[in-house]
């Protein structure tokens, strides 16, 4: 019996641990899966994926609201810009929503109904190369023409 109780100790101890950390990193691992979907999703416009990452994604529910947070956000330079460590980045977007019109949006049959939405410190970096080409158009694969046109 001591060696089976004491492996179901270090069994239950790891399970728990296991779970802890997960529950730790959460917010991280929705930031990731969220990048990496984003991307995937991207990859098959015509500009073709934009390079950018999300660190973390927090959800916080309550009976009246969910809020929705979204903290850094970085979409990078195109590689032949240099000048500029990235295009724009954005430390936190807060958004709180209506938790019952959540579901009908997933669903398709009303909008969400956004109550609140906040955006914290965005900084936006603009670089022309030598050839007179912005990187706000270059990130979104579009030439400058067509993007002083619209």
């Amino acid at each position: 019996m001591g060696l089976l109780s004491f492996i179901y100790s270090v069994l239950g101890y790891n399970i728990c641990a296991t779970l802890f950390i997960a529950y730790l990193m959460f917010d991280y691992v929705l930031g990731a899966l969220a990048t990496f979907g984003a991307r995937y999703v991207m990859e098959s416009k015509s500009g073709g994926a934009y390079d950018f990452y999300i660190r973390w994604i927090r959800v916080d529910y309550g009976w009246t609201e969910l809020t929705l947070t979204i903290g850094p956000i970085t979409f990078k330079n195109p590689k032949k810009f240099k000048m500029t460590p990235f295009l724009i980045k954005i430390d936190r977007i807060s958004c709180r929503v209506n938790p019952r019109s959540f579901l009908d949006w997933l669903k398709k049959k009303r909008p969400m109904e956004v109550e609140n939405v906040e955006i914290e410190r965005m900084r936006l970096h603009m670089e022309r190369d030598g050839k007179g080409e912005m990187n706000c158009w270059a990130a979104l694969g579009m030439d400058a023409a067509a993007g002083e046109a619209t």
